[in-house]
């Protein structure tokens, strides 16, 4: 068993299955990371949902305010112009002519309130989107590293084997003649010639 050649075999197999425990593991970190990225992403995503709603809510609950206030300044101008003795119900008249407009612009300005919360909640809604498509990528591209480096992890593994039969073959001429070439875990190109 203390022959060189047995060791070689045995160094061979040890470094091919660290290489391929250390590959299966980083790939395992590599998807692990990618979830949690998305996660997070997608929590964003339900947050800035939960804004835009919240955006809607606070609009219309301020646009029904503006209508309130509005008449309450009409029943204000009113008592008013009453007590001035206008006329108030007189077609054409300046009394009619003042509650029209009042209205008017508390519709519009009613109407603004709205457009504005629906415009915040546009943006939220845009943000969620994009947190969305930002957890998809994390997820994806957790995906191809975690493929690229079992990929690479068994490409050394192979050129593992390549160097250690080379190896093997050199010290162990019994196997045969001829000769092996592998690639060293390092990357050079190695050629081993035996009898």
């Amino acid at each position: 068993m203390s022959d060189p050649a047995t060791l070689t075999l045995l160094a061979t197999a040890t470094a091919v299955i660290g290489t391929g425990v250390s590959s299966y593991s980083q790939s395992q970190a590599q998807k692990q990371q990618g979830a949690y990225e998305a996660s997070i992403y997608e929590t964003n995503a339900r947050l800035a949902e939960i804004q835009a709603k919240d955006a809607i809510r606070r609009g219309e609950l301020a646009s029904t305010e503006k209508k309130k206030q509005t008449k309450q300044l009409i029943g204000s101008q009113r008592a008013r112009l009453a007590a001035q003795g206008q006329e108030l119900g007189l077609r054409e008249s300046d009394a009619l002519l003042i509650q029209e407009e009042t209205a008017e612009f508390g519709a519009l300005d009613a109407l603004e309130i709205r457009n504005n919360a629906w415009r915040e909640a546009w943006g939220y809604r845009v943000q969620a989107s994009d947190y969305l498509s930002r957890a998809k990528f994390a997820r994806l591209t957790a995906k191809q590293k975690a493929r690229n480096t079992l990929l690479t992890g068994g490409l050394q593994a192979a050129g593992q084997i390549a160097s250690g039969a080379a190896t093997y073959g050199a010290l162990n001429p019994s196997s045969g003649s001829g000769y092996v070439t592998g690639v060293r875990s390092d990357g050079t190109k190695i050629r081993v010639t035996y009898p």
